[in-house]
């Protein structure tokens, strides 16, 4: 090449491989070894990040939205999602998309979308599988850069449905649009300037710093209003549905460098690209933590999963995740029950853990579920008593915190209501007495009412509202779990555990 293109030689040094030059006659030959350099392959993964992360950007921060399919008829799905994106009061235009209709929703409709006068950047498509051709084509005319398609009727039914998400997805590749689903609940984004509900719940969590991926949309709804009623803020939330194009892994590049997300949870089902999962979880929870839940632990996915991924047995995920640094969970509840860990509780310093309850019983349970963790109880189980009132049940907690740097590096509170007292007193003052505290507290409540608005904290929308403590409430005869700490691994944050 010429001496002067300093930008094409500048290409091949900044392309991570060993380049060797030589200068004769105003012309620069050089020569380089194309087999991959860990400098390559850094400056390659890392290329590979920002163009995922700056596609799911666009995603979850639409200027515009426009619903193809927003029908005048409130059982309708396309009515549905315009009705949630007015609700959540989302910060651009919303246009819907009906040819028979002038207005939807008292908002101007339009015949199709390349009708709407604005540019639009996120369309959600809610109409059937057989119309989805002359959607595409409007669509990429006008020029969107995501689709979010909510209807059934595609790979999950098989057959021509196959060929037509197909068809789909190649569209959309050739383009440079990303989409969501087909048969996907939809995706939110909770930023005080996006407010984003293009999605079939009704109502979603506050805001928090929690980022949340599911593979199942018929799932989602229950996902949402679960982590609602804990209390946990979300930040974005995406429902993949039929995963055609964007999957899990493109959710993990965007919130590697998301500064609104600071803990990731996933509801998986299965793979598609298990390697890649794996490099890109295990660079990811180096500084956030990933919590999972993996589905078909036993039975295996269904036949409409296993015929778009190939199945992984149990004892593969289980390694797959343990190497990644993933933190896995059985269920949905120990999901939401980690998630309220890990986001509002500081990271324990070491082992020992105090347990202090109104009940022996409970407090050898606790006992035996640590030390099966191999967690190191700090002393004997502390028991106030049934008789004992909300101040010296909260005293006692404060007294095993305030134990100095030889006591508890964290606590677990179990109560039991006597002859069916209600526990909201007693869950308003141990949140008082563990406010500001360093250690992680958590709580089991065997109270039926009266408990969780106690667990309420007035700063819900701080980074980390350590006033909170995480609590689950149960009922006598049902084994519980608790958090504890495990080790560290390779360089990555702190790992918690379920005993």
């Amino acid at each position: 090449m010429l001496v002067e293109n300093h930008q094409m030689v500048r290409v091949f040094r900044d392309a991570g491989y060993q380049v060797s030059r030589e200068f004769a006659e105003g012309v620069l030959h050089l020569e380089f070894d194309v087999d991959p350099t860990e400098r390559s392959l850094a400056v390659r993964d890392a290329r590979e990040q920002r163009a995922e992360a700056r596609s799911v950007h666009n995603l979850l921060h639409p200027g515009s939205v426009a619903v193809i399919g927003a029908s005048t008829d409130p059982a309708k799905i396309g009515h549905a999602v315009l009705a949630h994106l007015l609700r959540g009061n989302f910060t651009g235009p919303v246009y819907p998309v009906n040819p028979d209709a002038r207005s939807v929703r008292g908002v101007r409709a339009y015949a199709s979308v390349t009708d709407i006068p604005d540019e639009v950047d996120l369309a959600v498509v809610a109409v059937p599988a057989a119309g989805i051709d002359e959607v595409m084509d409007s669509c990429l005319a006008k020029g969107v850069k995501a689709l979010v398609v909510v209807s059934a009727g595609f790979a999950d039914v098989g057959g021509s449905g196959v060929v037509a998400e197909r068809r789909l997805v190649a569209e959309a590749r050739a383009h440079g649009m990303r989409v969501v689903g087909p048969n996907a609940l939809g995706v939110a984004n909770t930023a005080p300037d996006v407010r984003l509900n293009a999605t079939l719940a009704p109502d979603l969590p506050g805001a928090g710093r929690v980022g949340f991926f599911s593979q199942s949309g018929a799932l989602g709804i229950a996902i949402l209003a679960a982590a609602k009623e804990r209390g946990l803020g979300l930040s974005t939330f995406v429902s993949a549905g039929n995963r055609a194009d964007l999957s899990g892994n493109d959710l993990l590049q965007y919130w590697q460098t998301d500064a609104d997300t600071d803990l990731v949870l996933l509801y998986l089902e299965t793979f598609g690209n298990p390697r890649k999962f794996a490099r890109l979880a295990r660079r990811l929870a180096r500084t956030k933590p990933v919590v999972a839940v993996k589905s078909g632990r036993h039975t295996g996915p269904t036949a409409a999963l296993a015929a778009r991924a190939a199945p992984i047995d149990d004892a593969s995920v289980r390694a797959l995740f343990e190497q990644a640094g993933v933190i896995r969970v059985e269920t949905l509840s120990q999901l939401f029950d980690t998630a309220l860990l890990l986001a509002y509780q500081p990271l324990p310093p070491g082992p020992r853990v105090a347990v202090v309850g109104n009940s022996s019983a409970l407090g050898v349970l606790v006992t035996d579920a640590l030390l099966d963790e191999g967690l190191e109880p700090a002393g004997p189980p502390v028991d106030v008593g049934t008789a004992a009132p909300p101040e010296e049940f909260a005293a006692a907690v404060a007294g095993a915190l305030a134990a100095g740097e030889h006591g508890a590096d964290a606590l677990v509170a179990v109560f039991v209501p006597p002859v069916a007292i209600p526990g909201a007193a007693y869950a308003r003052a141990l949140r008082e007495a563990v406010a500001g505290s360093d250690r992680p507290v958590v709580a089991v409540f065997l109270a039926a009412e009266g408990c969780r608005p106690s667990w309420r904290s007035r700063a819900r929308t701080a980074r980390r509202a350590r006033a909170r403590c995480p609590a689950t409430r149960a009922r006598s005869g049902r084994r519980r779990r608790w958090p504890g700490s495990a080790a560290t691994r390779g360089g990555g944050p702190a790992r918690w555990a379920s005993s």
